[in-house]
């Protein structure tokens, strides 16, 4: 995500346990936001927008904000053709950008591993502070029991991945984070 980030979206949309997280984020975005007369979104580690994008698609928002670290992704959704009367753009860590609005609306979608183990308390308080009584958050991850599970997973994962390379992708040799 960080030397091709235009490329991202393409190659997360390849990914089976991808694209039904996501549609699962949206249905149930859709189906608790009509409990709402305006719909506030805030999109934390928002990444090109798209979940945000598709999600206008469906729904009326009157507003959203996108946040992230990665300032490219940032400029790739200022140029989607978001759906959205009013968006705020901003770059940066999700722990240090001031959320100044309610929103009733509250998305962290496959972003919540990049968070430190010793952050994610804070990052789930933040994303409720930012979020007005009775609004929802949808967190969406995908939640492992460790390194063994993990490895196994994604090893499993690249099968159902279609891709053009002859050689072979490995997890095991990456470097841990």
């Amino acid at each position: 995500y960080k030397n091709y980030p235009e490329k991202y979206e393409e190659y997360q949309c390849l990914r089976p346990d991808y694209m039904t997280g996501i549609e699962e984020v949206l249905r149930l975005s859709e189906k608790y936001s009509k409990e709402f007369d305006e719909i506030r979104v805030v999109d934390f580690c928002s990444g090109t927008g798209n979940i945000t994008r598709q999600l206008a698609e469906d729904i009326k928002i009157s507003e959203a904000t996108l946040i992230d670290i990665n300032k490219s992704f940032i400029d790739i959704a200022k140029n989607s053709a978001i759906n959205i009367d009013r968006i705020n753009y901003l770059v940066g860590n999700i722990l240090d950008v001031e959320v100044t609005k309610k929103h009733n609306i509250n998305l962290s979608v496959y972003a919540y591993h990049h968070v430190t183990d010793g952050n994610k308390n804070s990052i789930v308080k933040k994303i409720k502070q930012s979020l007005i009584s009775g609004g929802i958050c949808v967190l969406a991850e995908i939640f492992l029991d460790g390194k063994e599970e993990n490895t196994e997973y994604y090893e499993n994962l690249i099968e159902d991945v279609p891709h053009n390379r002859n050689e072979r992708i490995s997890f095991t040799d990456s470097k841990e984070r």
